[in-house]
């Protein structure tokens, strides 16, 4: 399931935010992203016309590792 939904999403179109799935993440450098499937979190960045998946994880780990790995 997170498998295809990062091939729909983020092959052609990474940054085009949608009301829930794509949302571009505020006052972060890195990631910038997130695609959210079900209860799993996907952030990544888009490096010119690449996208650098940086974390897959549930939900109930995304705020901890933002405090660890984000970088504003």
């Amino acid at each position: 399931m997170v498998r295809d939904a990062i091939r729909v999403h983020l092959t052609h179109e990474p940054t085009k935010q949608s009301r829930s799935r794509l949302k571009r993440l505020r006052d972060l450098r890195h990631p910038q992203f997130r695609l959210m499937v079900g209860a799993i979190r996907v952030f990544y960045d888009v490096v010119g016309k690449d996208v650098v998946i940086m974390a897959i994880m549930s939900k109930e780990k995304t705020i901890q590792w933002l405090k660890e790995h984000g970088v504003t």
